[in-house]
Formats: structure tokens, sequence, C-alpha cells
């Protein structure tokens, strides 16, 4: 965007004949500095809350590039902002330094994006430092997508989760994070009491994270999706935030009662977890899909699943189950045939998806058939195995998932939540007129 090109496109903001906006976007414009000078004297004019300058910078030199950022930033400190987007520009540790005005200045920031910007862990370190200078932040939402922030980025994001008591939305994927930082960052999550949305995709994580994501599940009385993808979290780390979802499910508290996305994808788990797996199919009643690709399913694991998908479709919340994601599973065309018979029972499954597995032609005839008796969608299958569709082996054991409980430590600290959940209610009530003389009009009943 040169300087003729933003004249023109805000004619009517320098004009002063359009000065109501509370939001501008810039994403996808590579600004000169020349173009950034009259977008800021377009800016000064306008009650902005929001600012999309993602993609801004891009094939700019670095020094136009920091000119543009700094430009931008002298007018954009002196707004209120909410919502602030830097995503798609290499920013790196100078492009951070050139925003410290206006990084200082947002102290009254909601959401904060950095995807896509190349940022290092010192660079996200900064960026932590700035936000939190004025503790507790207002942030409800980060995001440091696809950067090499690594384990230090990861703890660095901890903390500012930890200064923000409202914070609803965090992702902090593909970052290259290590097992010690996403062990911090798992802590961190596990104290926030409001979050929504958690996606760690694609990290070296470990187990360690999903051990310490475990621990506040109980806590979580909102939280709809989480993405865990490809952080290698092992049996140890999903067998632990299993038993606390279920146990939570059990006492009716915490993140089993509302998660509708879970995505546990290339974890390297097999047999020693799919119990696990198949009892949250199975129990958790806000369940809208499950992805597991690329983990070790087999003969045995479908089986199990198959089980679960049953015992959903004869309970109380058969409804809510819409998608199940199996590809690259190690699954036998036989064991998804009849995992589609199973799936074709609930009322609303939209979506199954095998691609990648061992199935030979008329394996594949049986599944689009049974997917358009049950009026649900069958995955792409361009990747499937043929040549190993014969091999399959019986499962060796009898469906194990029922046999999944939570730990009576994880009961016990559930039970020990909706205790707390209830006592305030019910001291609440107890000061209300007519408490104690039956059903009382002041609760609404």
């Amino acid at each position: 965007m040169t300087t003729d090109k933003a004249t023109e496109l805000l004619k009517h903001v320098l004009d002063g004949s359009a000065v109501q906006y509370t939001g501008i976007a810039l994403s996808g414009w590579s600004i000169t500095p020349g173009g950034a000078a009259v977008v800021a004297k377009a800016m000064e004019a306008l009650p902005l809350t929001r600012a999309n300058l993602a993609n801004t910078i891009a094939s700019r030199p670095e020094a136009e590039g920091l000119k543009t950022f700094e430009t931008l930033g002298a007018v954009l400190k002196t707004k209120t902002l909410f919502d602030l987007n830097l995503s798609d520009n290499a920013v790196g540790a100078k492009g951070v330094a050139s925003l410290t005005p206006l990084l200082q200045a947002c102290t009254s920031l909601h959401r904060l994006a950095f995807n896509d910007c190349g940022m290092s862990s010192e660079a996200v370190r900064s960026v932590c430092e700035f936000v939190t200078a004025k503790a507790p932040t207002h942030l409800t939402s980060i995001e440091f997508f696809n950067n090499m922030a690594g384990g230090g980025g990861a703890a660095a994001a901890g903390d500012i989760v930890l200064a923000s008591p409202a914070m609803q939305h965090v992702r902090f994927a593909s970052t290259r994070g290590d097992r010690e930082g996403g062990e911090a960052l798992g802590h961190a999550l596990a104290t926030a009491k409001q979050l929504r949305s958690v996606d760690l995709s694609d990290n070296t994580f470990g187990h360690e994270c999903g051990v310490a994501l475990a621990g506040g599940l109980l806590q979580q009385s909102h939280l709809d999706t989480l993405k865990l993808g490809d952080i290698t979290l092992e049996n140890e780390g999903l067998l632990a935030i299993a038993s606390k979802l279920l146990a939570g499910v059990q006492c009716g508290v915490g993140a089993g009662m509302t998660l509708r996305h879970l995505d546990i994808s290339f974890n390297e788990l097999d047999s020693d977890s799919m119990p696990a797996v198949a009892a949250l199919v199975a129990r958790l009643p806000s369940l809208e899909t499950i992805i597991m690709d690329g983990n070790e399913l087999y003969a045995a694991g479908a089986a199990e699943l198959t089980s679960a998908l049953e015992a959903r479709a004869e309970g109380a919340f058969a409804g809510t189950l819409k998608q199940v994601h199996l590809n690259e599973t190690f699954t036998y065309g036989k064991a998804l045939v009849l995992l589609a018979e199973a799936a074709a029972q609930l009322p609303n499954f939209q979506l199954l998806a095998v691609n990648g597995n061992f199935v030979g032609s008329e394996q594949a005839e049986a599944l689009a058939g049974v997917a358009e008796a049950g009026s649900f969608a069958l995955g792409p299958m361009d990747e499937t195995d043929e040549d190993g569709a014969e091999d399959e082996d019986e499962a060796e054991e009898e469906p194990t998932w029922r046999d999944f409980a939570p730990t009576d430590e994880d009961l016990q600290a559930a039970a020990a939540v909706a205790d707390a959940e209830e006592a305030p209610a019910a001291e609440t009530a107890g000061d209300m007129p007519g408490a104690g003389t039956g059903p009382s009009e002041a609760v609404g009943q």
C-alpha cells in the first residue's frame, strides 16, 4: 500500500465524512512507510478499539517494515484497543522492539495474536513482560501459532495465562515447544478457571504437559475445545487427562461435562490407552468430535470404540456425537465396517474419517453403503492400503473400555469440587425469603 493507494482507500476518513469506525483491517496489504503515514493520519480520527495489522509488512525490506510498525504503533498506542492482531509479519525480536510503545500502552487488550511471526523465545518473553506489566491483564485470548518460540516461549505464554484470570482462548501450536516449556504451560493452564478453547498442537511437550494440564480439568466448567494433537502425549499423559475428565463426569463437574471437541491425534497412543479413549467416547455427555488420527488402534481398539458407540447410542446423549476421525490408525476394513454400523445408530452422526487404513475394495463398498444408509459422510478413502486388507487378526480380548475408571484420588477431588460449587448456592438460598419452606420463588422454582 503506497501513499497514493492509502489516500484513495481512506479518502472518506481523511475528509471527515466517515469517522465512526471502531475497527481497522489492513490485513494483506504490504504497507510502505509513506502509506503508513497516511493510514496513521486516518487512524487518528477514528475511535479505534480493534486493529488487524496481519500481513502488513510482507515483502518489505526490514528497515521499511520496522518504520511502518513504528508509525502505526505511534497512533494506536493512543487508542483503547481491545483486539490487536499482528500475525503473519516477520517481526522477530526487532519487530517486537519497534512495537514496544504500543504494547506497553495496550493495558486494556482482550485479544492478542502473533501467529506466524518468526518469534523466538526472547521475543515471546518480551511480549509477556509488556502485557503483564500491569497484572492482572484483561486478556481473554492469546495466539502464538507457528513460531520458533521453543520451551522458553511456552513458559512465557504460561506467565501470560497466570497473569490473566479472564483467559478463555489459548493457541500455542506449532511453536517447537519442548517438554520443560510444555510442563510449565500445562501448569499455568491448570490454574485458569474460564478456559473455553486450548490448542497446543504440534509441539514436543511430552506426557508431562498432559499430566500438568490434567490437574486443572476439574476446575474447568466452560472448556469446549481441547486440541492436543502431535505433542507426544503418550499413554501416561492421556491416561491422566482421561481420568480427570471422567471423574468430573461422575461427579457432575469439570471439563468432562462441557467438552465438545477433543483432538488427541498423533500422540504415540497404543493398546494401553485405548480403553481410556473408548471410555471418553462412551461417557462424555457433550462430546461432538473425537480426533485420534495417527495412533495405534488395531482390531482390539476398533472393537472397543465400536462397543463405546453402541453404548452411546443406547444412552441419554446419543444425539451429541457427530464426528469420529480414525485416519492412519492401523485398522482393517472389517473392524471399520462394524464401527460404521455402530455410528449409523447415532441420530445426528455426520462424519466417519478412516483414510490411510487397511481397506479392500469390497470393504470400501460396504463402508460406503453403511454411510449412505446411515445418512452420514465417509471421509476420503484415497490413501487406503488394499494389499494388507486381508491380513486382519481378530481382537484378542473383549472390549475393556467399561473397565477404565478414574482413580479414587481423582474421584475424591471431583467430589470436593462438586461440594464446593454447591455450598455457595446453598448459603445464598438460605438467605432468601422463603428458604427452607418448600419450593421457593426466590430461586425460580
